[in-house]
């Protein structure tokens, strides 16, 4: 699990753990047991006028006594016991976005041919360039922090993005037919080795770029995984102008 903040709608901001997981499309977060306290203590005293929250809230008070919670850090000095508190609450988690900047774009010989800035807020982390002619992307970056939390975001939050292209590709080659059924049956069954690996992945902290991608090349990324996910997802904008 890792640390991180989450929210109620655009309400008041609390400490928690992702375990990455989501309820439909809402996080489901951990709180230590002062925290999980805090937020019911919160939302009690924002629900008096409103019974039916109320009562709601109430519930989740009750059901933190009979909670056992969940262990984490298990090997460190100070494990730490965490509850959930998702499923039916719309929590989204407060972290900073990656988005795509400044994207310029033409006819490869083989693809898309295009630069862009990766930034968060105004901060450009990464430009990324890609002439489309059978070389792998050029990932620039100045900042070892910038580029690992790229790495952390994408491992964090892109999961769904790349097998969701993982699943669609494999079923582009059978209608292709470069591939049979029970070689795309074969390999849908070791995606889901690689998307558990991922998870386990996205816990490691790295902290340089060779680190980081040793950790990627791991979960097949023999290209820099931040180059690759920048192509995957122009390539994904862009791919109705180019057919």
């Amino acid at each position: 699990m890792r640390k991180t903040k989450f929210q109620i709608h655009d309400d008041k901001v609390f400490e928690g753990y992702s375990d990455n997981t989501s309820w439909n499309g809402f996080a489901n977060p951990y709180f230590d047991e002062e925290t999980y306290k805090q937020i019911v203590s919160y939302y009690i005293k924002k629900s008096e006028s409103d019974e039916k929250n109320l009562e709601y809230w109430n519930e989740y008070k009750t059901d933190f006594k009979n909670s056992k919670g969940f262990v984490i850090n298990k090997n460190s000095a100070s494990p730490l016991t965490v509850h959930g508190m998702g499923y039916g609450l719309c929590w989204h988690e407060v972290r900073k976005q990656i988005k795509v900047s400044k994207l310029q774009h033409r006819q490869g010989r083989q693809g898309i041919s295009y630069y862009c800035e990766l930034r968060v807020g105004r901060t450009c982390y990464a430009s990324i360039d890609q002439e489309a002619n059978g070389g792998d992307e050029r990932v620039n970056w100045n900042n070892t922090e910038h580029y690992l939390f790229i790495h952390h975001w994408i491992l964090d939050t892109q999961k769904d993005f790349f097998r969701k292209y993982d699943v669609e590709y494999i079923e582009l080659m059978v209608e292709l037919g470069y591939k049979t059924l029970p070689e795309s049956y074969k390999e849908k069954q070791e995606l889901i080795k690689k998307y558990n690996l991922w998870e386990k992945l996205a816990e490691k902290q790295p902290k340089s770029w060779p680190e980081a991608r040793k950790i990627q090349q791991k979960l097949g990324f023999f290209d820099d995984m931040v180059g690759t996910w920048t192509t995957v997802y122009v390539e994904n904008k862009l791919s109705h102008k180019y057919n």
